[in-house]
């Protein structure tokens, strides 16, 4: 049995998964009035992690929440691991989301010509 608060890999693996389904556009209630319910479980994200470990970063962002208010805690040591994951995550998000330079938006992909929030272009390096 995997004990999640104890698996980091894990988490950073659910965390990224957030962070994916939170870059995909959103539907409105138009859109979502339009589609029949096959259709709205057809769009629905897959979550490749049980529901225990969206609890568990549920968690970790509160208690990371409260860190930067300044909170002083005496942290567990699955505590910290998973505020590690979380940070892992986050870091690996963004190399392969960076933000655009302009609006700050994060793209779908590094490989991205132009944004897609604000249609800044980008320059190719080198």
């Amino acid at each position: 049995m995997i004990v999640v608060s104890q698996d980091e890999k894990g988490l950073k693996g659910a965390m990224l998964e957030l962070l994916e389904q939170e870059l995909q556009p959103q539907l409105d209630a138009d859109d979502v009035a339009q589609l029949s319910d096959e259709a709205l479980a057809d769009r629905a994200p897959a979550n490749n992690y049980s529901p225990g470990y969206f609890v568990r970063i549920d968690y970790l962002l509160q208690l990371e929440g409260m860190i930067a208010a300044g909170a002083r805690l005496e942290l567990f040591a699955d505590e910290i691991t998973g505020l590690r994951a979380i940070k892992l995550a986050r870091a690996e998000f963004a190399r392969e989301h960076p933000a655009c330079g302009n609006c700050g938006e994060a793209q779908y992909t590094r490989f991205a010509r132009r944004c897609h929030a604000c249609s800044t272009e980008f320059r190719k390096a080198g």
